[in-house]
């Protein structure tokens, strides 16, 4: 027999839909950074060494100036041989003069240097009355020059015949300049408040210990030495005060290793090194050290001779 084949039950499936669980997430924590505020460093500026150029004597233009910086001076005895003297052997110094002195330095004054432009009076109540004179460039002269008058009024201590008792000041500048006045009136009034003398080849520090004259210069002494114009220095003979020759001292201001030069090697050795520099005669604060120069001192070069009067 044929089976009887049964036509198979099929039931639809019942499909169940997933259950899809949404992930939780969770918000991440973020955490704001801390930021520390740089410390930054303010870098240490070296000032620049600027070198001074080499120019030809009509291209030199004078530096502008401070006022110099003046601190008590340290003086020192003149570097020239003196006979060694007893003390009784010392003029007394003489307190007044003729009430003309001022009129017979004028005179000279307007002789050797040709008229003056102005003159720097003397301060009311100054125990020692320093003028100083300003003295423009002329055909003769291409240069300024500064001279006191008023420090010959009051002799100073020197030993008995080796120098006049009288002196006065003398500077030779570029350009005119206020603290040229105030250095030449203090250096003119110092010997006399410290009882102390002056003479060729003396110098003088600017305080203890030694300080720049002016800002930013290696000058820091004073050297007075004979005038390197002639007729300048030849005033003395004259120029007489209370029947005492008036003698001109040049003022140069040096560095420390320039007044080693003369304490180490004499003021032959000195000389020689402003002979090399044709600029020398005017004052330059800012000029280099001559003492950096070689020293090639001509054995025959004469040792400045002890005025005698």
């Amino acid at each position: 027999e044929e089976p009887v084949l049964e036509e198979p039950v099929l039931e639809e499936p019942v499909l169940e839909e997933p259950v899809l669980e949404e992930p939780v997430l969770e918000e991440p924590v973020l955490e704001e950074p801390v930021l520390e505020e740089p410390v930054l460093e303010e870098p240490e500026l070296e000032e620049p060494i600027l070198e001074k150029p080499i120019l030809e004597e009509s291209a030199l233009e004078e530096p502008e100036l401070e006022e110099p910086i003046l601190e008590k001076p340290i003086l020192e005895k003149p570097i020239l041989e003196k006979p060694i003297l007893e003390e009784s052997a010392l003029e007394e110094p003489a307190l007044e003069v003729s009430p003309n002195a001022s009129s017979l330095r004028q005179a000279q004054y307007l002789r050797h240097f040709g008229k003056f432009s102005e003159i720097d009076m003397a301060r009311p109540g100054d125990d020692f009355p320093i003028d100083v004179y300003v003295h423009p460039p002329n055909e003769i002269r291409p240069f300024t020059t500064l001279v006191t008058s008023g420090m010959s009024d009051f002799a100073m201590p020197v030993p008995l015949g080796q120098h006049s008792p009288r002196t006065e000041l003398i500077l030779y500048v570029e350009q005119m300049h206020p603290a040229y006045i105030g250095m030449l009136r203090f250096l003119a009034t110092t010997p006399h408040q410290k009882g102390t003398w002056l003479a060729y080849g003396s110098t003088m520090n600017n305080g203890e210990p030694a300080r720049p004259i002016f800002k930013g210069s290696a000058l820091e002494s004073y050297l007075f030495m004979i005038p390197n114009v002639e007729s300048d220095f030849m005033i003395h003979r004259s120029l007489k005060i209370e029947n005492d020759a008036v003698q001109l001292m040049w003022v140069i201001p040096i560095t420390k290793a320039e007044r080693e030069v003369i304490g180490q090697s004499g003021m032959q050795e000195f000389c020689w090194l402003l002979d090399q520099n044709p600029n020398s005669l005017v004052i330059n604060p800012k000029r280099q050290c001559y003492a950096n120069l070689p020293s090639h001192a001509p054995e025959t070069f004469a040792e400045p001779a002890n005025l005698t009067i």
